[in-house]
């Protein structure tokens, strides 16, 4: 189904992450072409099927057996069953893809994949839900292993342990970049709001990091519950002169003071632990509620201290004619066409308003998956991040 070349480009994107000093990796060999070649076939088609006329997500971890066996967590089948889109649409709704995996071997004595159980997970840790402190050896880590996930039907994240090799969608394979939110890459032009924040002026890069997180979970949380959204983020001392480009739908007369809630935060040491776990957990679902509101058809717009000024927001803009780019990533690569002439109307009308706004910055997400980026740099360029999902982290 898939060309060979397709497959090749993911085993090389595994080499090179294998192999980049920076990321200390355990030299794991990855399965033959024909093996991941037929394993990602299964996982797409499965993807697109629907149990109950729901789509299903899971995971697929390709082991050889004896790791299967020693691994802690993993719950072998006594009687592994072979792994087909059948058997996997079958099974789906018993994986949580953020907590469990099939577990898959290929067979001893054929070329045939076995699904030989489950291996269970810790859940993925980000600013606002880590607890501080371990316990013994009872917690499980991602596996470090080849590992499939479905994001959405026909879309799939390739990934080993903790940390992604890329995203498999519409057929195209993007390999994972460093987190676009560096400073080198899209973080600079974010930066360039935060640094005239007062509380950036008084705490410095522990504000910049809370504020990145911050928006980093807002996008994460609106892509998992919308099917498609924009999502723009105004300069508040420009917003005057942009304000002209929306035709609000909602706006409230208060704002969810995000600023106080970070200002609150920071004010306190976080060796108040019991503190810190309740100032967190507000934070989360206060950003949570704010990304709730890209459920609404239209455009939900952010001031640069993250307070919502409006949702279910048309852009209203002029045709863009200049260029838009591949922005560079933490590796500073970039610089090629960024072609969204097969896209739809959200991601024109982003480009459109970006090409007429420079102090606005807009991110699309897409129903297959990726969260795209876009700024203005000058009168005839616009920056484009393909995907600010694709991190080197989950």
């Amino acid at each position: 189904m898939f060309d060979k070349s397709l497959i090749q480009e993911i085993i090389n994107a595994w080499n090179s992450d294998q192999n980049n000093p920076r990321r200390d990796r355990l030299k794991q060999p990855i399965p033959e072409l024909s093996i991941i070649r037929k394993l990602i076939e299964i996982a797409f088609i499965a993807s697109l099927e629907k149990e109950e006329d729901r789509a299903i997500t899971f995971s697929l971890s390709l082991f050889n057996e004896d790791m299967s066996k020693s691994l802690r967590g993993a719950m072998g089948f006594k009687k592994p069953f072979p792994l087909n889109v059948e058997t996997v649409t079958k099974l789906a709704p018993a994986i949580d893809p953020e907590m469990s995996s099939f577990v898959v071997s290929k067979s001893d004595t054929t070329d045939e994949l076995l699904l030989c159980g489950v291996v269970s997970f810790s859940q993925p840790e980000n600013r606002f839900n880590k607890v501080p402190g371990q316990i013994g050896n009872l917690s499980c880590t991602r596996p470090d292993v080849f590992t499939l996930t479905t994001i959405h039907p026909g879309s799939l994240l390739i990934t080993r342990g903790n940390s992604q090799i890329g995203r498999f969608a519409k057929g195209e394979f993007v390999a994972a970049t460093p987190s676009p939110f560096a400073p080198t890459a899209m973080g600079k032009y974010i930066f360039s709001f935060v640094e005239q924040h007062e509380l950036y002026k008084k705490y410095g890069e522990s504000y910049w990091h809370i504020y990145r997180d911050s928006l980093d979970f807002i996008l994460s949380e609106a892509a998992a519950r919308s099917n498609g959204a924009s999502i723009v983020l105004v300069n508040e001392n420009h917003f005057p002169a942009i304000k002209k480009g929306f035709i609000h739908g909602y706006r409230f007369f208060k704002k969810y003071g995000i600023k106080e809630l970070f200002s609150e935060y920071m004010n306190y040491p976080t060796i108040d632990i019991p503190r810190d776990i309740k100032m967190r957990k507000m934070m989360s679902e206060r950003l949570q509620l704010i990304a709730q509101y890209t459920s609404i058809d239209g455009a939900l717009i952010l001031s640069d201290l993250l307070d919502v000024v409006s949702f279910g927001t048309k852009l209203s803009a002029g045709t863009w004619s200049g260029e838009v780019l591949v922005g560079p990533d933490g590796f500073n690569r970039g610089g090629q066409d960024f072609r969204y002439d097969h896209f739809g109307t959200r991601h024109k009308s982003a480009i459109d308003f970006v090409g007429e706004h420079e102090n606005a910055i807009v991110f699309v997400l897409s129903q297959d998956g990726p969260i795209r980026g876009f700024v203005k740099i000058n009168h005839k360029t616009i920056l484009c991040w393909p995907d600010c999902t694709v991190s080197m982290f989950i």
